[in-house]
């Protein structure tokens, strides 16, 4: 995948279903073996990194307390996007399933890395509004 396809990406995925959700997007930052965008809400910090070189996608949501974010290393604090999907997947209806494929249906993806990077995006619209509802829930 090359900068400028994860960069169409990310915008035609990720930054519709961020905003929805009141996120806002910062420039994405292209490094060569290493490119990363981030979307700002005054309480989390969701991250989509992509190494070229291991062709590994990363989606880290990260909270933000007093203008800190957590450490990347804090389980309670930044979850990736599996373990979103390992709390949150069962609960998704058929229904989301549905819109989900034909929101994300339009973005196109022409090799196994921008497929995995679109699917990533689907998954993410489905279990991040969850966490974030539960999120508030817990919140004093």
């Amino acid at each position: 995948m090359t900068n400028h396809t994860f960069v169409r990406i990310v915008n035609e995925a990720f930054v519709p279903l961020l905003s929805r959700l009141g996120f806002s997007s910062e420039a994405p930052v292209l490094r060569g073996r290493f490119n990363s965008a981030s979307f700002l809400r005054k309480d989390y910090v969701v991250d989509v990194s992509y190494e070229p070189g291991d062709e590994a996608i990363i989606i880290m949501v990260l909270r933000r307390k007093d203008g800190k974010l957590s450490d990347i290393d804090d389980p309670a604090n930044t979850v990736r996007l599996d373990t979103l999907k390992e709390r949150y997947m069962h609960l998704v209806t058929r229904e989301e399933f549905e819109e989900g494929n034909v929101a994300f249906g339009a973005v196109r993806a022409t090799d196994p890395t921008e497929q995995l990077m679109v699917k990533s995006a689907r998954e993410l619209a489905l279990v991040l509004p969850k966490y974030l509802a539960d999120s508030r829930q817990e919140a004093p």
